[in-house]
């Protein structure tokens, strides 16, 4: 049911450097203004959620410590882990969602 849906984009910190966003990144300002206007056609409430310190901490570092320590990072499984299937899903049950949907965009 539409009534029940609650529509969040989460913003990371990997291609939210302030200099040089591709206007294309996930989180630049067209996606973000993108994910609002299917919200509100949809008449379903919106939100803007910023996991950039956990995505430094539980992301970041462990791609640095893992490159450094001569193994091949996979940043990747370590999103899904503490902050699609972790801090996002807490912030979704939070705000009374029943579900979570994710989206990847590979352009």
């Amino acid at each position: 049911m539409l009534s029940d849906m609650v529509l969040a984009f989460a913003a990371c910190a990997a291609c939210c450097a302030p200099a040089g966003v591709a206007a294309t990144a996930c989180c630049a300002l067209g996606a973000v203004e993108d994910a609002r206007r299917v919200a509100d056609k949809l008449d379903i409430p919106y939100y803007v959620l910023n996991f950039k310190e956990v995505f430094e901490d539980k992301v970041i570092k462990d791609f640095v410590q893992t490159y450094a320590s001569g193994r091949t990072p996979n940043p990747c499984i370590r999103c899904n882990q503490f902050i699609k299937f972790d801090a996002l899903l807490v912030k979704a049950r939070q705000l009374g969602a029943e579900f979570v949907g994710v989206a990847v965009n590979f352009s």
